[in-house]
């Protein structure tokens, strides 16, 4: 039986009645050989996964690259401070097969500002999310609580290992409500240990053994229990406190083994050499359990209370170990009906009493009736099945289903807000760059962006007559004219706040973007002064174009001359155009591949440009075929500037895309979406194609916030943010920016007839 349902405005699913088979889990974490606790956890959670029937693949998070020999299981290296490494992990994960993923988090293993490089990965994956968090913040930064957020809403199931874990979960972030499962932290069966033995092979057999294990770090508070020692050797000379484990090795990047000298230093002035012992390795599993069922107490002298999760005093207690601990939240917790002992933090004196009192208790060794009775749900194989059944139950919500997506609700501003474009803009023209939201003037001008600025005020006043731009339309149109050098036929592109050009010659996308603005002078203006101007300045100076050897640059040419030839008379402007238009089609055709129908062996900014003006081409020179030509182009460049998630991800600045490498995921620049959406509304006017509006949408919908990072781009006063950057926005209001998604506004408002033409003001159209 099938069923028809919409579940949103974004995708309709038609769904059968049978649950689909769990098989095939990720695990996205750290793993052994690594040396940490969530690499040894995610070990043991893959082996009973594996017990339980399930084919697993291990997305290792690494810090050392390359470096790691890890196990066949792990199915990718995740370089954890590359985001584009998390963006191959996710498009791995969707194209094997797998049907769901687990992620293990802890704050610090991935990277970013608060392990932001994660949420590029989630934010791909086209299968449901469960995640473990190893650690729950009550207070968390407001980037933390950012990222956690987003975590929390993409995961299908979030699992803590405690009632107050869960309880904090809740209160900081409601949408984990109804989402949160309690799986404690696994342990290992230390049954088939022979405690006699242990004690031999590891040289205890006489000593009253005080254990402590586990990374080192200053926070773990093991100083406190040295202090202990020299009351405990007075009740029990042959007491012995061993402290097992490696320091961590954050820890020894930040300070070396200061900490660890640091202890040696206070056993050595309190005289306890006979009586401290240290084991300076990340032990195995096998060894680690040998230690502790030859305890007879473990100790956890934290020096906070703010620890949710911790898989030593797990694998202690589920040991039968009796506890002595300081009330960090899970011993608060796990020791509430017994198995332990609570003393405060930073006292040497509780804690030498209560250790004093185990030893003196005499309590055989083994398992409490306590602890027997929390033992069987925390042991790896239970611990396993109930992630397994977990998975299971997420696993139908995921499309293996039939899911079309409909046409996107796509929210347009009512209106152009130009207050930022005027504060940015002063009698010069437009400033080229911004610090906040405000102008940095130091940073002076450019011609490339009072060339946009200049072709935007323009196409608003043509869309809304009874605007009134025309002193910004002065203004931006002079400084085009004065950066016109008459004696070489080149514009300056640089000018400083103090007025003075600060190049020779302008680049050639400024000299491109200047023939494009004043064709749009020719043909758009109402000023029959600056039309004139505009006209005779096409028609002395159209070999400009033929002369640019740049692709861009010729692109840009292609906009200008064609919207000028609406009202320029002239032979001098058609000639140029069908030059640069021929020129064009010919380096498109000696480049294109039947995987890379693109005109050079790199994407890089402003891409879409290219087939727009390839179309523009086909149409003057009369050939059918390059117009199929520039619809492929512009049809693979949207296709692969698609995330799996059917946002729009457009080629980064940070690197590009070259066709033998890598593309860049960030920095994202309004510049590309303005273009795709300007491009293919164009390829829609050609074609009348619904396609090409919808790809005109999902490029338009990046500005609203449909992107990698789920992130706005604008502002309410009519800004536009610089970038979307790895860890977000760049925060700072640029021209390029502003004007490029002003533009785009006003090409979708244009495009929608379900919006009248607005009325308009001066800042607000």
């Amino acid at each position: 039986m099938l069923t028809r349902t919409k579940v949103s405005n974004l995708v309709e699913v038609v769904s059968q009645s049978r649950v689909q088979k769990l098989e095939k889990v990720a695990i996205i974490a750290n793993h052994a050989p690594r040396q940490c606790g969530i690499a040894s956890f995610t070990s043991d959670l893959a082996d009973g996964v594996e017990a339980n029937g399930h084919e697993l693949g291990v997305f290792a998070v690494s810090d050392k690259p390359g470096l790691y020999d890890y196990p066949d299981r792990v199915a990718f290296e995740i370089n954890e401070d590359d985001p584009f490494s998390y963006l191959k992990a996710a498009r791995k994960v969707n194209s094997d097969g797998y049907d769901v993923v687990c992620v293990q988090h802890e704050y610090g293993i991935f990277g970013g500002d608060a392990g932001s490089y994660l949420l590029v990965l989630l934010r791909e994956l086209s299968v449901p999310i469960v995640t473990t968090l190893h650690t729950v913040l009550d207070k968390p930064s407001s980037e933390q609580f950012r990222v956690m957020e987003e975590i929390v809403q993409r995961s299908k199931e979030v699992i803590v290992m405690s009632s107050r874990g869960k309880q904090i979960l809740e209160k900081v972030h409601p949408s984990s409500l109804r989402k949160i499962k309690i799986i404690p932290h696994g342990v290992p069966d230390g049954s088939k240990v022979n405690r006699k033995e242990a004690r031999k092979n590891l040289g205890l057999s006489h000593r009253k053994v005080v254990l402590t294990f586990g990374l080192l770090s200053r926070d773990k508070g093991i100083e406190q229990m040295i202090m202990a020692m020299d009351s405990v050797r007075n009740s029990f000379p042959d007491a012995l406190y061993v402290v097992v484990g490696a320091t961590h090795p954050q820890v020894i990047s930040q300070d070396g083994e200061s900490y660890r000298q640091f202890l040696f230093d206070n056993v050595e002035n309190l005289d306890l050499a006979g009586h401290v012992m240290f084991v300076n390795e990340f032990v195995s599993q096998e060894n680690l359990v040998q230690w502790i069922v030859s305890s007879d107490v473990y100790v956890c002298p934290y020096l906070k209370t703010e620890q949710v999760t911790s898989g030593t005093l797990s694998y202690a207690y589920g040991l039968g170990k009796p506890v002595v601990s300081t009330p960090n939240w899970h011993a608060q917790e796990l020791l509430q009906t017994g198995g332990g002992v609570l003393v405060p933090p930073s006292d040497p004196m509780a804690l030498s009493e209560a250790v004093i009192s185990v030893l003196e208790s005499k309590r055989e060794p083994g398992i409490s009736p306590t602890q027997d009775s929390k033992l069987s749900e925390m042991q790896w194989v239970e611990v396993a099945r109930k992630y397994s059944m977990t998975f299971k139950q997420v696993v139908p919500t995921i499309p293996s289903l039939q899911i079309e997506f409909l046409k996107p609700a796509v929210v347009i501003p009512l209106k152009v807000n130009l207050s930022h474009l005027y504060s940015m803009s002063d009698d010069v023209g437009v400033m080229q760059h911004g610090m906040y939201n405000m102008p940095r003037r130091s940073d002076g001008y450019c011609t490339d962006d009072n060339a946009r600025a200049l072709i935007l005020v323009l196409n608003l006043s043509e869309d809304s007559p009874s605007c009134n731009l025309s002193a910004l339309e002065k203004t931006y149109l002079s400084f085009i004219a004065h950066a016109f050098e008459s004696e070489h036929q080149t514009f300056h592109n640089f000018m400083g706040f103090d007025r003075r050009w600060l190049d020779e010659v302008g680049s050639n996308d400024c000299q491109g973007r200047a023939v494009w603005a004043l064709g749009h002078v020719a043909a758009k203006t109402r000023n029959s002064v600056y039309k004139e101007f505009a006209s005779t300045w096409l028609n002395e100076n159209a070999d400009l174009c033929v002369r640019l050897d740049s692709l861009r640059s010729i692109a840009y040419c292609i906009l200008g001359l064609d919207v000028s030839l609406r009202s320029v008379q002239s032979s001098t402007v058609p000639f140029a155009l069908e030059e640069i238009a021929s020129r064009l089609v010919r380096e498109f055709r000696q480049v294109r591949t039947s995987d890379w129908p693109w005109f050079e062996s790199v994407l890089a900014y402003d891409n879409a440009r290219l087939p727009q003006a390839l179309l523009i081409a086909a149409r003057v020179l009369g050939d059918d075929i390059a117009k199929s030509e520039a619809l492929e182009s512009l049809e693979w460049l949207c296709r692969i500037q698609t995330g799996a998630n059917g946002c729009f991800v457009p080629i980064g600045s940070n690197g590009f895309f070259s066709k033998s490498g890598e593309r860049a995921v960030f920095d994202q620049q309004p510049i590309e979406a303005s273009a795709t959406v300007e491009a293919c509304l164009d390829a829609f006017g050609e074609t009348g194609n619904q396609s090409w509006l919808n790809e005109a949408e999902r490029a338009w919908n990046w500005f609203d916030g449909n992107n990698l990072l789920g992130i706005p781009l604008t502002t309410i006063g009519g800004g536009c943010y610089d970038g979307l950057m790895v860890n977000g926005v760049n925060q700072n209001q640029g021209a390029e920016s502003t004007i490029c998604y002003l533009s785009a506004l006003r090409a979708m408002r244009l495009s929608r007839s379900d919006y009248a033409r607005p009325s308009g003001t001066v800042a607000v159209i």
